[in-house]
């Protein structure tokens, strides 16, 4: 088609300039082949039945309709590649990758499926219109002939204008018909592949698709019969106006001399009332015939959600693994404490833990809540037997594990202190490193587990020593597991795999109680005790102590509130509105874009039924009142063709094209503004792909024009040739001159088909091209989501577990010795261990003697301790052990907090403050640093995603490098962003707990 467009471009096209038609195309082989097929067909009867005549008509054109068979299916199957992957795809998106490079490899398949697609789906259009343009040329031919043999008795039954209408409107349509042929069994073939895609992702919920689309099938079964009769109509009444209008033509030249144009034309309009009047039915019930096709869609997936609602099924971008419990164990007696009474200085007068009562069966999973201070590490700790004992039972059966809430990890291997004087046993050691997370960060280490770790583990971060405690604990296979906080210093994806592969699954049968303060794990134990001051104030399942206390409650409102800073960043990702709300504001949005659908489809054919009503009496009126000499010089078929086929193009198609017009450029304007909001990025190529679409259209336009102009220039000698045929059949055959006029009439009719054929082939040329392009911003916008991160630079920090985050704050200590005496008092640092040395509680505030008591107690009731330490009988002079041992791991925290703000640095780095404190006392210490820093420079280290929301920037870090950083509205913003990734598994977590 290039040159042929290229001719165009650059003057007014020919008919010679015009590509001749192909042997299989041209009317002369195709009629000779179709002529054989029916003779075959009728035998030596002379009956042509409508079967017959379809088979004949497929023959002629069997080959080419395979063909298009085969690009048919090809373009179903390419179609649905894109719904197939799209889970992977999202899953890769949200970080969860099982290859390297698979992202480039997903955008590889899909850039290849629209190719296929693309090609395939443009020789189907052109296979169909090549298809169409000859079956169309076969009956032109079939009926001319037909016409040459015709007695003047014959023809009373059939007046001409009828047998012109067979020509221009019924021809033409058969020939379009050619295109409905395979959605007879395609339609099959989609909703059996689109079923199959429905039942992976939402099992038995498919049957609902299924169902609903049998019965949107069924619905259209009574619309289909009353179009097909109000069709037969409007086509007899419009024969019946052909038939008029050409007795008119033929003889304008008597009306004109006896003044009868106006009473003759009185007659048509009568005529094309009676037409309009089955046209406005016909294309009233195809209004609803619209609806419901637009609606279909709609109709499905709301009977679909809704059956995935009610079945319990979760409608999520990409699947969660659900975990399956076994069940449980025997009911024996794993641990039991009776009136016992606790404390860590048996000289002071307050027990550390009062009045405990607890019984925990063989196989239950008990979770410890509570605020900081409130006895949670001291009750696991008495349960071991460290805790000297003031009175009651302790009973324990069965060997146990314990993981320390500060990590004690010894000088050696990190093999070493897994295994723990254990001997090696290969297999279940590997599992406990993938379980444990721990695989991953043993790559980029030099030496893998073999490496050797100094005192205490110090060239490891929190994270990794937790989870080395866990794997410890998890290799020896004991009967009771006891877990003090074993999460509090990972980010939610690495916190959430130990969770569910150890807690929840190598651990299911045993004996477990776990300290924690992340709200969200919770709901996994069978047990739930709430303490506060030493005492269990709250026991039971999760739904049953939800209501039935206000310590718990205020745990969960605290959690609530931190997690609402969450709910306004992330309202796009997740939604914590009920179901069955959701499934009402969906249908709701169903029903109103339906009735839209209607609406619009209504006004539509109003305006289209009244245009084409207007065009009919103007192009009349103006034939009616033109001159002889107008009669003279335009040949009739002409004139017919534009009261036949154009005036039916006017009736019946202009206006669908108007509508898709219409909602295209609204679908691309609505596109624009969402773009432009969300990814403003994607007008790099997008403005580009738009000029070069605007060219190609320019391009083809004026050889399109042409074209077009060239269909009607040789459409009017193919029903003019007729028309004098009919009227002088009787004088051709007597001259026997019936073998030349037929070839006459072949060959009008090839010349009527070359620019049909090209212009068919130039417009599937632009869409190729248009696909093409559409195709390639389709690709760059998937290699731009994988690969290009969202954001500028400034200043804040994440970091996920392996992200060597330990060691920032560590370098930037060490970043220079000069000076540093003259910075100690600009810049302080909240270590990830809390230390605190042995004295008292002011000689560890202020071991410099610079502040007042009162300044000390200010800062202590900001880091929320000012009780705690009041409580005490030595209040600012309370004893304080070595390592701090008599206080939580928490309190030591807060303890630490207390000494810088008392210092009052300009620059305050917190590295993990806030990971050993419930969410209560986090969301105080947040309030706290926002209120007194605020004209500092906080630089914070954290696990726990709510503590950085408010940052001005967030840095996140990954195997020591630098990942993304940005705002974290802006990084939020872009759903590939690994810190939107830990975001939405927070976010998933919290909202949806970790049941049983």
């Amino acid at each position: 088609m290039g040159p042929l467009i290229a001719i165009g471009n650059k003057k007014t096209l020919d008919l010679e300039d015009v590509p001749q038609l192909g042997p299989s195309d041209s009317v002369f082989g195709a009629f000779r082949t179709f002529k054989n097929k029916l003779e075959a067909e009728c035998g030596t009867s002379n009956g042509v039945t409508t079967l017959k005549l379809a088979k004949s008509l497929i023959y002629s054109a069997w080959k080419e309709i395979l063909l298009v068979a085969l690009y048919v299916l090809i373009f179903s199957l390419a179609s649905y590649v894109g719904p197939y992957l799209i889970e992977t795809f999202v899953q890769y998106l949200n970080g969860r990758r099982q290859y390297k490079n698979e992202g480039y490899v997903l955008v590889s398949v899909f850039f290849a499926a629209k190719l296929v697609e693309c090609i395939s789906q443009r020789h189907w259009f052109f296979r169909v219109a090549q298809v169409g343009i000859r079956v169309q040329s076969v009956l032109i031919a079939l009926i001319y002939n037909k016409g040459l043999t015709l007695s003047r008795q014959s023809k009373q039954g059939h007046s001409s204008g009828e047998i012109i209408n067979f020509m221009t409107v019924d021809a033409n349509r058969i020939g379009d018909f050619s295109g409905y042929i395979h959605k007879t069994w395609i339609i099959l073939v989609q909703v059996v592949i689109a079923l199959l895609l429905l039942y992976k992702n939402l099992g038995l919920a498919s049957i609902a698709a299924l169902v609903a689309t049998i019965l949107v099938m069924l619905a259209n079964v009574p619309l289909g019969r009353l179009q097909e009769k109000f069709q037969d109509k409007l086509m007899e009444s419009k024969d019946r106006r052909m038939k008029v209008t050409s007795e008119i033509l033929r003889n304008m030249r008597i009306l004109k001399l006896q003044g009868w144009e106006m009473k003759f034309l009185s007659k048509i309009m009568e005529l094309r009332g009676t037409e309009a009047g089955w046209l406005k039915k016909f294309l009233y019930t195809s209004t609803f015939t619209t609806f419901i096709f637009w609606g279909a869609p709609t109709f499905v997936s709301v009977v679909t959600f809704g059956s995935c609602v009610l079945m319990g099924i979760p409608l999520e971008s990409g699947k969660s693994s659900v975990i399956e419990r076994l069940p449980r164990g025997s009911s024996n007696t794993a641990i039991e404490i009776i009136d016992g009474n606790f404390c860590w200085d048996l000289s002071s007068s307050s027990a550390t833990l009062k009045d405990i009562n607890l019984k925990v069966q063989q196989g239950m999973r008990v979770a410890v809540c509570g605020t900081v201070g409130s006895g949670k590490s001291s009750l696991l700790s008495c349960i071991l037997g460290e805790v000297p004992k003031i009175s009651g039972t302790v009973k324990l059966c069965g060997t146990k594990a314990y993981f320390a809430q500060s990590p004690w990890i010894q000088s050696g291997k990190i093999e070493e202190n897994i295994l723990f004087g254990m001997e090696m046993e290969r297999e279940k050691y590997e599992k406990l490193l993938e379980v444990c997370y721990l695989k991953k960060g043993l790559e980029i280490l030099p030496f893998g587990d073999q490496i050797v770790i100094g005192e205490r583990g110090i060239n490891l971060n929190g994270g990794q020593k937790q989870r080395i405690q866990i794997a410890r604990a998890l290799y020896r296979d004991v009967d009771i597991y006891l877990f003090d906080d074993p999460f509090s210093t990972v980010d939610a994806h690495t916190g959430s795999h130990p969770f569910k592969e150890c807690l929840l699954g190598l651990l299911d049968s045993k004996t477990v109680v776990y300290v924690t303060h992340q709200v969200e794990f919770l709901p996994a134990a069978d047990l739930i005790l709430v303490m506060k001051d030493g005492t269990i104030t709250q026991y039971g399942e999760y739904n049953d102590i939800l209501n039935s206390g206000t310590d718990f409650m205020e745990l969960m409102g605290a959690h609530k509130e931190a997690f609402s800073g969450l709910d306004f960043t992330m309202a796009g990702s997740v939604s914590g509105i009920d179901s069955s709300t959701l499934m009402i504001v969906y249908v709701a949005l169903a029903i109103g874009s339906s009735f839209c659908v209607l609406v619009r489809s209504t006004l539509l054919r109003t305006a289209g039924f009244n245009t084409a009503n207007q065009l009919f009496s103007k192009m009349h009126f103006c034939i009616f009142r033109a001159p002889m000499s107008f009669f003279d010089a335009t040949p009739s078929g002409r004139i017919l063709s534009r009261a036949s086929t154009n005036q039916s193009a006017v009736d019946l198609t202009i206006l669908n094209q108007v509508g898709a017009v219409a909602f295209s450029l609204v679908q691309l304007l609505g596109i624009i503004a969402v773009m432009s909001q969300v990814a403003w990025q994607v007008f790099i190529i997008f403005i580009p792909m738009i000029a070069t679409c605007i060219w190609y259209q320019q391009y083809y336009i004026p050889s399109a024009r042409e074209l077009s102009r060239l269909v009607g220039v040789c459409k009017a000698p193919v029903i003019q040739d007729f028309i004098e045929t009919i009227s002088g059949a009787t004088a051709i055959r007597s001259f026997d001159e019936e073998s030349r006029f037929r070839d006459t009439n072949m060959e009008l009719a090839d010349a009527n088909s070359r620019p049909r054929f090209n212009i068919s082939g130039a417009m599937e040329w632009l869409c190729f091209c248009l696909d093409m392009l559409s195709s390639i911003t389709f690709a760059f916008f998937l290699v731009f989501l994988i690969s290009i991160p969202e954001g500028v630079i400034d200043p804040g920090m994440v970091c996920p577990t392996l992200a060597s985050c330990i060691t920032w704050p560590h370098m930037y200590f060490h970043w220079r010795n000069e000076n540093w005496h003259c910075r100690e008092n600009r810049l302080s640092i909240i270590p990830q261990d809390p230390t605190m040395f042995e004295g008292t509680v002011r000689s560890n505030l202020d071991p410099l003697e610079e502040y007042t008591d009162e300044k000390i107690w200010e800062a202590l009731d900001k880091c929320q301790l000012g009780d705690e330490v009041r409580k005490k009988e030595g209040k600012l002079d309370s004893t304080v052990s070595e390592n701090g041992e008599n206080w939580s791991v928490g309190q030591r925290q807060l303890v630490c907090l207390g000494r810088v703000l008392l210092k009052k640095s300009k620059v305050l780095v917190l590295d993990g403050v806030t990971a050993f404190v419930d969410t209560a006392t986090d969301n105080l210490i947040q309030r706290t640093l926002r209120q007194h820093f605020s004209n500092c420079t906080v630089i914070t280290i954290a696990h726990r995603i709510t503590s950085v929301l408010d940052s001005d920037m967030v840095l996140l870090l990954n195997n020591g490098l630098i990942e993304e950083h940005d705002s974290p509205t802006r990084l939020l913003e872009n759903k590939s962003s690994s810190f939107a990734q830990l975001v939405a598994e927070y976010t998933v977590r919290a909202n949806s707990s970790f049941g049983k």
